[in-house]
């Protein structure tokens, strides 16, 4: 089963915005690469501050991940709305 999300934060970091990649003093490639040091320090800082969740760019550079931590949801929203159903390998 395929799920899609429909969300609602009232406080998230965009780490797709140059103002706040500039701010904190990191690139988009420090972002997505290899090294989990930054990336990490990131998310535990956004968690300790309240922020309930994180957009950053996919490091396949499709499109954007949004993480979200449910437990600091608070009044936002995040509501499963089953999207596809997969019942063999050929329906994927």
């Amino acid at each position: 089963m395929l799920y899609r999300y429909e969300v609602a934060l009232d406080r998230a970091l965009d780490l797709t915005s140059r103002k706040t990649l500039d701010h904190l003093g990191v690139t988009t490639t420090q972002i997505i690469g290899l090294d989990v040091a930054i990336p990490r320090l990131i998310g535990v800082a956004a968690h300790s501050t309240e922020s309930q969740g994180i957009r950053v760019p996919s490091a396949t550079g499709v499109d954007d991940v949004l993480v979200v931590f449910p437990e600091l949801l608070g009044s936002g929203r995040l509501l499963p709305q089953p999207a596809e159903r997969w019942l063999s390998i050929r329906d994927l």
